[in-house]
């Protein structure tokens, strides 16, 4: 299992890592996209952005959120989401992921 830090966000007081985690899965889902928030010594786990096969992530902090483009999994296009940091929420399209 690789693990890689691809971006690192502060706002205020919160520390927001965007990471890479190899599954090790051949084929399936070799790569998964996490977002670890950092606030007063307590962290959390965003759900996971997964099953893209060699797409680059590319995120940028839009106000209170953290938003993320990827190439989508099906057809063409990208995959827009959304993370709010506060709230620990990543949101596909508009849609809560858990």
């Amino acid at each position: 299992m690789d693990l890689d830090i691809l971006a690192k966000y502060s706002i205020g007081n919160t520390e927001v890592a965007v990471l890479s985690i190899g599954t090790g899965a051949n084929g399936t889902c070799p790569v998964a996209y996490y977002f670890l928030t950092m606030k007063g010594g307590e962290s959390a786990l965003s759900s996971s952005i997964s099953c893209h096969h060699e797409a680059e992530l590319k995120t940028s902090l839009v106000g209170q959120k953290i938003r993320a483009s990827i190439s989508a999994t099906e057809g063409n296009g990208e995959d827009n989401y959304e993370f709010d940091y506060q709230t620990n929420v990543l949101q596909l399209n508009g849609e809560v992921q858990k």
